[in-house]
Protein backbone atom coordinates (compact mmCIF):
# COMPACT_ATOMS: atom_id res chain seq x y z
CA UNK A 1 0.00 0.00 0.00
CA UNK A 2 2.83 2.63 0.56
CA UNK A 3 4.84 1.79 -2.14
CA UNK A 4 1.36 2.74 -4.04
CA UNK A 5 1.14 5.82 -2.16
CA UNK A 6 4.79 6.68 -3.60
CA UNK A 7 4.21 6.08 -7.12
CA UNK A 8 0.99 8.23 -7.13
CA UNK A 9 2.92 11.11 -5.81
CA UNK A 10 5.71 10.48 -8.29
CA UNK A 11 3.13 10.48 -10.84
CA UNK A 12 1.21 13.75 -9.71
CA UNK A 13 4.76 15.27 -9.66
CA UNK A 14 5.87 14.06 -12.63
CA UNK A 15 2.32 15.82 -14.32
CA UNK A 16 2.91 19.33 -12.40
CA UNK A 17 6.19 19.54 -13.37
CA UNK A 18 5.14 18.75 -16.91
CA UNK A 19 1.89 20.78 -16.83
CA UNK A 20 4.67 24.48 -16.08
CA UNK A 21 7.11 23.64 -18.80
CA UNK A 22 7.97 26.92 -20.64
CA UNK A 23 9.31 27.24 -24.47
CA UNK A 24 10.53 30.59 -24.40
CA UNK A 25 11.54 32.83 -21.91
CA UNK A 26 11.56 36.76 -22.22
CA UNK A 27 14.78 38.39 -20.40
CA UNK A 28 15.48 41.85 -19.66
CA UNK A 29 19.22 43.05 -21.33
CA UNK A 30 20.29 45.72 -19.24
CA UNK A 31 23.49 47.89 -19.39
CA UNK A 32 25.62 48.58 -16.30
CA UNK A 33 27.44 51.33 -17.40
CA UNK A 34 25.53 54.46 -16.38
CA UNK A 35 26.51 56.89 -19.22
CA UNK A 36 25.03 54.01 -21.94
CA UNK A 37 21.57 53.38 -20.37
CA UNK A 38 20.54 50.40 -22.68
CA UNK A 39 17.74 48.25 -21.99
CA UNK A 40 15.61 46.03 -23.92
CA UNK A 41 13.38 42.97 -23.51
CA UNK A 42 14.05 40.83 -25.60
CA UNK A 43 12.30 37.21 -26.01
CA UNK A 44 14.45 34.06 -26.84
CA UNK A 45 13.44 30.23 -27.89
CA UNK A 46 10.66 28.86 -29.76
CA UNK A 47 7.35 28.62 -28.76
CA UNK A 48 5.17 24.92 -28.78
CA UNK A 49 3.83 26.74 -32.51
CA UNK A 50 6.35 29.01 -33.45
CA UNK A 51 9.94 29.56 -34.54
CA UNK A 52 11.99 32.89 -33.58
CA UNK A 53 14.41 34.38 -35.28
CA UNK A 54 16.87 36.92 -33.56
CA UNK A 55 19.54 39.26 -34.10
CA UNK A 56 20.85 42.83 -33.07
CA UNK A 57 20.42 45.75 -35.53
CA UNK A 58 23.20 47.94 -35.36
CA UNK A 59 21.62 50.45 -37.70
CA UNK A 60 18.70 50.57 -35.52
CA UNK A 61 20.35 49.77 -32.15
CA UNK A 62 18.57 47.22 -31.07
CA UNK A 63 17.39 43.75 -30.77
CA UNK A 64 15.00 42.52 -33.74
CA UNK A 65 13.55 38.98 -35.13
CA UNK A 66 10.51 37.32 -36.80
CA UNK A 67 8.34 34.59 -35.73
CA UNK A 68 6.66 32.09 -38.16
CA UNK A 69 5.40 28.76 -37.58
CA UNK A 70 6.89 25.25 -37.61
CA UNK A 71 5.34 24.75 -40.47
CA UNK A 72 6.04 27.57 -42.61
CA UNK A 73 9.36 28.08 -44.44
CA UNK A 74 12.09 30.18 -42.45
CA UNK A 75 12.93 33.95 -43.91
CA UNK A 76 15.38 34.09 -46.78
CA UNK A 77 18.61 35.26 -45.79
CA UNK A 78 19.73 38.93 -48.25
CA UNK A 79 23.11 37.69 -47.82
CA UNK A 80 26.05 35.29 -45.94
CA UNK A 81 29.07 36.38 -44.31
CA UNK A 82 32.21 34.40 -43.28
CA UNK A 83 32.57 34.26 -39.74
CA UNK A 84 36.05 33.36 -39.03
CA UNK A 85 35.76 32.76 -35.41
CA UNK A 86 33.22 30.05 -35.98
CA UNK A 87 34.62 28.70 -39.53
CA UNK A 88 31.33 28.74 -40.99
CA UNK A 89 29.13 30.81 -43.96
CA UNK A 90 26.13 32.92 -41.67
CA UNK A 91 23.38 34.17 -43.11
CA UNK A 92 22.07 38.10 -43.01
CA UNK A 93 18.78 38.65 -42.34
CA UNK A 94 17.14 42.20 -43.16
CA UNK A 95 15.93 44.39 -40.53
CA UNK A 96 11.81 44.46 -40.35
CA UNK A 97 12.51 47.92 -39.24
CA UNK A 98 15.08 49.77 -41.22
CA UNK A 99 15.76 46.65 -44.01
CA UNK A 100 19.59 47.28 -42.93
CA UNK A 101 21.25 43.15 -42.40
CA UNK A 102 21.31 41.91 -38.98
CA UNK A 103 23.04 38.59 -37.91
CA UNK A 104 20.97 36.06 -36.34
CA UNK A 105 22.32 35.49 -32.54
CA UNK A 106 22.34 31.54 -31.78
CA UNK A 107 21.33 32.18 -28.09
CA UNK A 108 21.31 34.19 -24.88
CA UNK A 109 24.80 32.65 -24.07
CA UNK A 110 25.64 34.48 -27.43
CA UNK A 111 25.47 37.84 -25.89
CA UNK A 112 28.53 38.52 -23.77
CA UNK A 113 29.11 42.34 -23.74
CA UNK A 114 26.66 45.01 -24.32
CA UNK A 115 26.08 45.64 -27.82
CA UNK A 116 25.52 49.24 -27.20
CA UNK A 117 28.34 50.29 -25.61
CA UNK A 118 30.58 47.59 -26.58
CA UNK A 119 31.48 46.67 -22.59
CA UNK A 120 31.12 43.47 -21.10
CA UNK A 121 28.75 44.71 -18.74
CA UNK A 122 25.65 43.16 -19.94
CA UNK A 123 22.68 41.72 -17.42
CA UNK A 124 20.50 39.43 -18.53
CA UNK A 125 17.55 38.90 -16.12
CA UNK A 126 14.28 36.60 -16.75
CA UNK A 127 11.50 38.88 -17.11
CA UNK A 128 8.78 36.14 -18.00
CA UNK A 129 8.42 32.90 -19.54
CA UNK A 130 5.74 32.08 -22.14
CA UNK A 131 3.63 29.47 -24.23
Amino acid sequence: MKNHRIWLMLGVFVALSVATAYAGVVYRLSCSNRTCNFMQDVDFGPGFSFQRLIGYCVHCEEFVGFSYRHYEKPPEPMGYVWDTFRSEKRPLYACPNCGKPFLKIGGLGSIKICPKCGEGSIRRPVLRSYD
